[in-house]
């Protein structure tokens, strides 16, 4: 995954983290590039309902993103939802922690 945020990618600093594919790892890793306002996480073969769940409460949040099976792209920083946003994380404990 390669972070670059918004401020310091002008200048070539990039933070970039590597750890194994799980569920948990992938969570950290959306949120750190949802955060960061920028991002690429590669995901690959399907998705755990967790993942899944936090995506779309990204979303619901203004994170924009793109999602192509394979990695996911946060394009930039958040735009702040004009009123209240309901965020469902179903049974996942770890989406709802995050979000």
């Amino acid at each position: 995954m390669i972070v670059r945020p918004p401020d310091r990618a002008a200048l070539g600093e990039v933070l970039s983290l590597r750890a194994p594919p799980a569920k948990s790892v992938a969570l950290r890793a959306l949120e750190a590039a949802a955060l960061a306002g920028g991002g690429e996480i590669g995901l690959g073969g399907p998705r755990p309902d967790d993942v899944r769940i936090f995506l779309e409460g990204l979303r619901r949040l203004g994170v924009p993103l793109h999602d192509d099976g394979g990695a996911v792209t946060v394009t930039g920083a958040a735009t702040p939802p004009a009123g209240a946003v309901l965020l469902d994380a179903a049974d996942g404990g770890a989406p709802a922690r995050f979000l």
